[in-house]
C-alpha cells in the first residue's frame, strides 16, 4: 500500500424493502509496504460497520433502515477484488417515521483547493420524519449532523488501519471519457469540511452501466 492509493467504501442499506448505497472515498496519506490491498479493504468494511456507523451514521437514520454489508476496494491507481462485510442487525438509532428514500440529507463537502473540481457531494435517504419542517430540514436535523455528520462526511479518518490511515477524499472522475477502458486519472481532493444544505435534496433511481475491472 503507497501514499495516494485511493479506496472506495461502500455501505448498503434497505429501507421499505429496497436498497440503497452510500459510497465514500478514501486516500492512504501514510506508506505501508507491508500491508495488501485486501487487507486494507478488510480492515475498512469492518471499520465502516462499527466504529463510523455505531458512533456517527446511526444516529442520522431511523430504526427503520438497516445496514446489511459494507464492501471496499481499492480503486486507483488499480482496481483489485472487492471485500464484504455482511451484517446481520445493524439499524439506524432514530425512533421516528422515515421519509421517502428519495428524499435525502444533502451534504456539500468542502475540499482543500477551490473550484467545483475538487468539492463533493453526499446525498444521504433514511431521513428521520423529526428531521423535517415545513418541507426542510430543521434545527434538529442540523444539530445531529453537527454532533455526528460532520465527524463522519467532514474529515473522518479510518484510524485503525494504523500506521496507514486513510482520510476522505472527494474524487472527480473525467466526463470526457466516462466510457474508457481504463479510466482517465481521476482528480482526487481530500475533504476539509462539511456543509448541510437546509432543504431536502431529491435522490432519484438510476440504471447505470458499470464496467468490472476486478483481475
Amino acid at each position: 500500500m503507497a501514499i495516494d492509493d485511493i479506496y472506495r467504501l461502500d455501505y448498503v442499506f434497505v429501507q421499505d424493502g429496497r436498497e440503497w448505497m452510500l459510497g465514500a472515498f478514501y486516500r492512504v496519506k501514510v506508506d505501508d509496504p507491508a500491508k495488501t490491498a485486501t487487507e486494507i479493504a478488510e480492515g475498512m468494511v469492518t471499520e465502516g460497520g462499527t466504529t463510523l456507523f455505531d458512533n456517527e451514521l446511526d444516529q442520522l437514520l431511523t430504526t427503520e433502515v438497516d445496514l446489511v454489508a459494507t464492501i471496499a476496494q481499492k480503486i486507483h491507481p488499480t482496481f483489485e477484488f472487492f471485500v464484504t462485510q455482511e451484517w446481520a442487525v445493524k439499524s439506524g438509532q432514530v425512533a421516528a417515521d422515515t421519509l421517502p428514500a428519495h428524499s435525502t440529507q444533502m451534504i456539500k463537502q468542502i475540499g482543500e483547493a477551490a473550484g467545483r473540481t475538487y468539492q463533493g457531494r453526499a446525498y444521504l435517504s433514511g431521513v428521520p420524519i423529526t428531521f423535517e419542517s415545513d418541507g426542510a430540514l430543521n434545527s434538529l436535523a442540523l444539530s445531529e449532523f453537527v454532533g455526528h455528520g460532520l465527524l463522519f462526511f467532514g474529515a473522518h479518518i479510518l484510524v485503525p488501519i494504523t500506521p496507514s490511515p486513510l482520510r476522505m477524499a472527494h474524487c472527480n472522475f473525467s466526463k470526457k471519457r466516462a466510457n474508457a477502458i481504463p479510466p482517465e486519472p481521476p482528480v482526487f481532493s481530500d475533504i476539509q469540511g462539511a456543509v448541510l444544505r437546509p432543504s431536502l435534496g431529491t435522490q432519484r433511481g438510476r440504471t447505470i452501466a458499470t464496467v468490472d475491472f476486478s483481475p
